[in-house]
């Protein structure tokens, strides 16, 4: 996991208030949960920020065998030019909703 990504999470699970009670197991569960759902909400974000002529190039990409993840982000840094400010905003978005802000 990328290091300000569990920063982030860290960061939500404080904001969340959750029990100090609450035993070390499950707030690492809880963390790991909450690093999947990131990390599938940033790659949907990305991906649909891809034009549809790129998503069916990405399907093919995607399904190579032994695909190497810097292989992937080379693609999304190709085809999303603003990709970090997509990731961004959806990390925004997830905190919102996690939080019951939005």
């Amino acid at each position: 996991m990328d290091a300000t990504l569990g920063q982030f999470i860290d960061q939500i699970m404080k904001e969340a208030e959750l029990p100090d009670s609450l035993d070390a197991e499950v707030k690492d569960q809880v963390k790991k949960d909450l690093t999947e759902r990131a990390m599938d909400v940033i790659n949907y974000a990305l991906v649909d920020a891809m034009t549809p002529e790129v998503q069916k190039e990405f399907e093919k990409l995607a399904e190579q065998e032994n695909l190497e993840a810097q292989t992937v982000t080379d693609f999304v840094k190709k085809h999303v030019p603003d990709s970090e400010q997509v990731a961004a905003r959806a990390l925004l978005e997830f905190r919102a909703a996690y939080l019951g802000l939005a």
